[in-house]
């Protein structure tokens, strides 16, 4: 939302200036000019949609009783060495180590028993993203089968969308094959 607003402002500012050479125009450059305006700030910055999902050969239930626990990704993402849960203004927040000493912090959004789903915020981190929420979820297929889908929304920060997106498919296709092969039967 900052780098929409950075964008905003820079438009603005180039809209003054074409507004000044515009009054010493024709018509068919006028029109020109405030048609490429229109379609510029009509573009809409969007955020990074990142979605990866796996089926695993057990059921909602145990797979659930897996991940639920907000700290449980210790155990079954290979990515994380350590993970320290606390609570913060009456919040749920985890502390989260890599394997080559990265830190994040993340906060619990909302914990969802009955539908398995959880989510969560990123809070700091080396990752080079920002403003990003995320949500687990786990669907049950049948009685021994379930999907567990990792989605979330964010903005790049220092690096392309398609650099941003392609990092948290690995992450969440390492954590998502570890946990399927975790709870092979």
């Amino acid at each position: 939302l900052e780098f929409k607003k950075q964008l905003e402002m820079v438009l603005y500012f180039q809209l003054i200036k074409i507004r000044k050479r515009f009054f010493t125009m024709n018509n068919f450059n006028k029109a020109l000019i405030v048609s490429s305006s229109l379609t510029v700030l009509s573009a809409n910055v969007q955020a990074v949609d990142v979605e990866e999902t796996v089926e695993v050969s057990a059921s909602a239930a145990d797979v659930w009783a897996t991940i639920a626990d907000f700290c449980s990704i210790a155990d079954w993402h290979p990515v994380i060495a350590k993970c320290e849960q606390s609570e913060r203004d009456g919040e749920k927040h985890r502390t989260l180590t890599t394997g080559d000493g990265g830190v994040l912090l993340e906060k619990l959004d909302s914990m969802d028993d009955d539908s398995m789903s959880f989510t969560y915020s990123i809070l700091e981190g080396p990752l080079p993203i920002a403003n990003y929420q995320s949500t687990i979820s786990v669907i049950e297929n049948s009685e021994s089968k379930a999907t567990v889908s990792w989605t979330s929304t964010f903005d790049a920060a220092g690096v392309t969308d398609e650099e941003a997106r392609t990092l948290l498919e690995g992450i969440y296709r390492a954590g998502l094959d570890q946990l399927g092969d975790k709870l092979k039967k």
